[in-house]
């Protein structure tokens, strides 16, 4: 698969048309035979757990798993079409727009929610404060990401009201991040000192600032004044930035420094290497991706305005010029985790933990 990219990346030609094609649809075949052997053994493990009713961060991983192997599959469909029956391009490109936008809704954006309400309550030892915001939030996750993909359908052929269904559907997306985040706030009720130091705690919340943000800058650009200002524009960029390397790379940022030493079974304390890693990250985060939606917006006035190519390339080489030092920034913080996993397994000494150290969830 990897190898396949690579030629197409490389050698643009060889997926624009005849037999070569054929290795744009193997790279997600490969991907799907990977999620179909993940979610093999994810659904058979949670079959044979002895819980009837399995945790909220399982309804959250479990469902995740489904859409994303459901959309790769809808997107190898979606190639296979364009090259044996001549599929229209415009079909193809919305199927493959439908797909992303599905991927970071219940991929992305779940398994950062899932992974938040896991390592919260472990961390900070307090069970759950609400199962019923969190049965809420998963239930009102699981059906607004699923109407929000409709708002990707941008052509005239698709019925303007699929389009506006799909924006509502983008806006209220807020309601179920709202109540996830508010339960897992009320759970670290007498911990939050524990957010003062870099650690566990101080990622998770740092995830769920962004989870905010990031639900909110969706939310503002599903309206259609905004969209016809900044669509095709860095803007979006922007916002998978604050969603991908920073609402979920800090859910598992939170996640490797709580289960790591467990896993490793190491005595290990958060070191200076810690503070890098969330410092660089969360700064690498916030100037690459508030560096290109301000490059998105300025892009949309400029072109509204009528300025000159020249003036548009200038003004948005400082934009991009930020977010590039942000990336580099984010690349430092990946470094920090990498340095820390090779110091705490070959350095700390090895140590026992319980195999469930906090307590379950309300209502679990």
């Amino acid at each position: 698969g990897v190898a396949s990219v690579v030629a197409i990346v490389y050698l643009p030609a060889l997926s624009t048309g005849g037999r070569l094609a054929l290795l744009g649809v193997l790279v997600y075949g490969l991907l799907l035979l990977a999620l179909l052997n993940v979610n093999a053994a994810f659904w058979r493990t949670l079959l044979a757990a002895r819980e009837r009713v399995p945790y909220v961060s399982v309804w959250f991983f479990g469902l995740a798993l489904l859409a994303f192997m459901g959309a790769v599959a809808l997107s190898a469909a979606g190639q296979a079409a364009a090259i044996f029956i001549n599929l229209d391009p415009t079909a193809v490109a919305l199927v493959q727009a439908f797909v992303a936008r599905v991927v970071s809704t219940y991929w992305v954006l779940g398994v950062a929610l899932g992974t938040l309400f896991y390592v919260v309550p472990r961390a900070t030892l307090n069970a759950l404060s609400s199962g019923g915001m969190a049965l809420a939030a998963w239930l009102l996750w699981a059906g607004l990401s699923g109407i929000s993909g409709l708002g990707a359908l941008v052509d005239t052929s698709v019925p303007f009201v699929v389009t506006t269904l799909g924006n509502v559907g983008t806006i209220l997306l807020v309601a179920p991040v709202f109540l996830a985040v508010g339960s897992l706030a009320m759970t670290m009720q007498g911990r939050w000192t524990m957010a003062l130091s870099a650690g566990t705690v101080s990622f998770a919340v740092i995830s769920m600032a962004f989870l905010l943000a990031t639900v909110l800058l969706e939310a503002i650009g599903a309206l259609h004044s905004v969209q016809d200002l900044v669509r095709g524009t860095e803007w979006t960029t922007g916002v998978v930035i604050f969603s991908t390397l920073g609402s979920a790379t800090f859910a598992f940022f939170a996640f490797t420094d709580h289960a790591a030493p467990r896993m490793f079974r190491r005595d290990w304390a958060d070191t200076l290497l810690t503070d890098a890693q969330q410092w660089a990250g969360f700064a690498g985060a916030t100037l690459g991706g508030l560096a290109l939606i301000g490059a998105g917006l300025a892009h949309g006035s400029l072109m509204r305005e009528g300025a000159p190519p020249e003036q548009v390339s200038g003004t948005l080489l400082w934009f991009r010029l930020v977010a590039a030092g942000g990336l580099g920034l984010t690349t430092l913080g990946a470094v920090c985790v990498v340095g820390t996993l090779f110091l705490m397994y070959t350095t700390a000494r090895r140590a026992e933990y319980a195999p469930v150290d906090a307590a379950p969830a309300a209502g679990h």
